[in-house]
């Protein structure tokens, strides 16, 4: 039986193969280069930021407007919900975590001076987070980042010519364009955007309780909850006219 099928199938195939096999005008003059990559031609497609920064724009104001009225619907979201939402992100940009710890401008990725680095830098945030007093607990993030930022000098990992680059070329201090694109408005890239902020919302108040928690061993009142869903809403909505 099973010689059966092949059978047919060889007859199958020779019928649709019985004509010439065409010529492949396959180009062969290209030199193959000496090291492998994965460089290729770059395909640029025209993006209008206008819908981004007019879905931002309306998105942020409707994230502050209903952060006004969380006394109404914040007891809906109970801590694990707001939780869950913060773990979800954390998860999702762990492959992105991982890149940055094994590479650097200056060693390949995933060598042994990346990964000290990177390990010293994690180690003195537990460190500053677990022990630290006052203003050092509450910054122990910042702190950590300057301690690793540090020793990543004298190993060359920090590019100073590129910094120098940036500093003639902008300035020492350099102010944002308002308005570099202008706003424009759609509605299906509003909803989507809507959506997005009220995840956020929900993530909101759960670094809001998180930080308040960890830094000052209590669970953040209605009034600071409120006041950090309008901030952080509308800085965003300001933010789109950037």
């Amino acid at each position: 039986m099973r010689f059966h099928v092949f059978s047919l199938s060889a007859e199958f195939w020779k019928e649709q193969f019985n004509e010439e096999v065409p010529v492949l005008n396959i180009p062969y003059d290209y030199q193959r280069p000496q090291e492998q990559s994965f460089s290729g031609s770059m395909v640029v497609a025209a993006v209008d930021y206008g819908y981004l920064m007019g879905a931002v724009l309306v998105g942020g104001i409707f994230e502050g407007v209903i952060g006004l009225f969380y006394k109404y619907w914040g007891k809906h979201i109970s801590p694990l919900t707001s939780g869950c939402v913060v773990i979800a992100i954390g998860f999702s940009i762990i492959g992105s975590a991982c890149s940055s710890i094994a590479s650097s401008n200056k060693y390949v990725s995933g060598s042994f001076e990346n990964i000290v680095i990177a390990m010293i830098t994690m180690l003195a945030a537990i460190a500053l987070f677990l022990k630290g007093k006052g203003i050092f607990k509450q910054l122990y993030l910042l702190i950590a980042l300057c301690i690793g930022y540090i020793i990543s000098i004298p190993l060359g990992m920090v590019d100073f010519k590129a910094i120098g680059d940036t500093v003639s070329q902008l300035g020492v201090i350099s102010l944002p364009h308002i308005l570099q694109f202008k706003p424009k408005f759609e509605l299906k890239y509003i909803i989507a955007f809507m959506i997005i902020y009220l995840t956020s919302a929900a993530e909101t108040v759960g670094d809001i309780s998180a930080l308040t928690s960890s830094t000052l061993d209590r669970y953040p009142s209605e009034k600071e909850i409120k006041g950090g869903l309008v901030c952080d809403g509308f800085i965003s909505a300001i933010a789109g006219g950037l």
